[in-house]
């Protein structure tokens, strides 16, 4: 295709804490590779979110990746070098870019020695960042318009699962039998990633890495409950901040991962005293 008959990608994208989001699609093959951010200290992690693309990647004009990403893929790059792709169909990424001091502010509170480092991957399978990305894309649709606390809610897992899945860590790791902080914040950040739908104990247990049974009795002793009794509480206090809007109760049941708004409720009720009507009605002590 000549130049002036190129068709631009579709992006979109929105900055909060930091952290900015894009997401870009294009539906042609590209014909030279494409440079993906100048020099700077920061790192680029991009998700792949739809079908397979075969992919060629150089690093300071160096070929470092000649392959296929398929849905879930990840490319960490660090953006001290330069780096170049080069898709050979078209293609729909998620790509988050992360800067050096807002890693190392993020990773004091995570536990690390603000960490600045990730290793750098090309082509990893990652069901939790691609889990994190499509939660994000109704917000990139409409950026104006999205909630702001789910913004960072999500943009926190997505920091906090690189830093415990692609950093090196210092902290000692877990007596025999409990969680690995690793493992721990990467089946927490595979349910904060997917809430608002039904999730298996399997799939969240595969998440870390562990069976069914040893990630259940793991988590219990780590956390002092259930993995399905953490889940519960996290949509309880999503569920509490969307009362504050003008959603309907049965909308708020349902982008919370609820049956319905009757299991909500008694949920909802059983956890916190009260019912969801009257926690929107207020005023109370809370």
């Amino acid at each position: 295709m000549s130049e002036h008959n190129k068709v631009p990608p579709i992006v979109s994208a929105m900055s909060t804490a930091g952290i900015t989001v894009k997401r870009m699609r294009y539906s042609r093959a590209d014909a030279t590779p494409m440079p993906l951010a100048g020099v700077e200290s920061a790192y680029l992690a991009t998700v792949q979110l739809h079908d397979a693309a075969p992919v060629r990647i150089w690093r300071n004009g160096k070929a470092v990746y000649d392959g296929t990403f398929g849905p879930g893929a990840v490319a960490i790059l660090d953006l001290r070098a330069q780096w170049s792709r080069e898709y050979l169909t078209g293609y729909d990424c998620m790509d988050f870019h992360l800067p050096f001091d807002m890693l190392a502010r993020a990773s004091i509170g995570l536990g690390f020695s603000g960490v600045t480092e990730l290793d750098c991957r090309l082509g990893t399978y990652d069901p939790v960042m691609m889990s994190l990305s499509l939660s994000l894309l109704p917000a990139l649709e409409r950026p104006l318009s999205a909630n702001k606390s789910f913004l960072l809610q999500v943009q926190n897992a997505v920091i906090s699962h690189l830093l415990h899945s692609y950093a090196p860590t210092d902290r000692p790791l877990r007596a025999r039998g409990l969680l690995s902080p690793r493992q721990e914040e990467m089946a927490k950040d595979f349910m904060r990633a997917n809430f608002n739908r039904s999730i298996s104990l399997e799939d969240t247990a595969a998440a870390c890495g562990l069976s069914r049974s040893h990630f259940i009795r793991a988590f219990r002793q780590t956390t002092g409950v259930t993995p399905h009794r953490w889940l519960l509480d996290l949509r309880i206090e999503r569920a509490k901040q969307l009362l504050a809007s003008a959603m309907t109760i049965a909308e708020i049941a349902s982008a919370c991962g609820f049956a319905d708004q009757s299991h909500m409720s008694r949920v909802f009720h059983k956890s916190v005293g009260t019912t969801p009507t009257a926690w929107r009605r207020g005023p109370m002590i809370r």
